[in-house]
């Protein structure tokens, strides 16, 4: 089912398209933090896939990493992605399109993170038009998850 195969891509995917690849930005761009202004990532591409059809990218992120006095960085990420999927001949075979926002503070005396906080909603289109969602708001803090709330209307991915 189309629903299965996109929920692995939004798993792989998350919030945006850099999204969940740049959850691990904090930790490895903590030497170069700096508070010259935001990086803006923008990708607008289609790619061809096994089938012979296409996959068409459209993603834009912002990430700001900012150092404070305290030794902290705190950290905040906005994204949008919307990926198209199409067949050989060119007509449309599904959709996702996805919107989210992560913002974490870490200690760098520490080494380990204060707050993480996540949200991101995610629709998925098949090409018969169904359309399902994805939520997701999850909360760290104090060393422990103060809430991690999945939901929607997707069914689960196929493992």
């Amino acid at each position: 089912m189309m629903f299965n195969s996109l929920g692995r891509l939004a798993a792989g995917l998350g919030a945006g398209v850099a999204l969940a690849l740049s959850a691990s930005a904090p930790v490895l761009a903590l030497d170069a933090v700096s508070s010259s202004g935001a990086m803006v990532v923008n990708v607008n591409e289609c790619f061809p896939d096994e089938a012979g059809g296409q996959i068409c990218v459209d993603a834009h992120e912002v990430i700001d990493i900012v150092a404070t006095p305290s030794g902290k960085a705190v950290y905040i990420d906005n994204g949008s992605a919307t990926v198209s999927y199409y067949d050989a001949s060119g007509n449309p075979t599904g959709a996702y399109q996805s919107r989210g926002r992560s913002q974490s503070v870490f200690d760098r005396a520490s080494d380990a993170f204060q707050v993480d906080h996540t949200a991101y909603n995610v629709t998925e289109t098949a090409a018969d038009g169904t359309t399902c969602t994805r939520t997701l708001q999850y909360h760290f803090a104090n060393g422990q998850i103060e809430f991690y709330r999945p939901g929607g209307t997707c069914p689960p991915p196929e493992p």
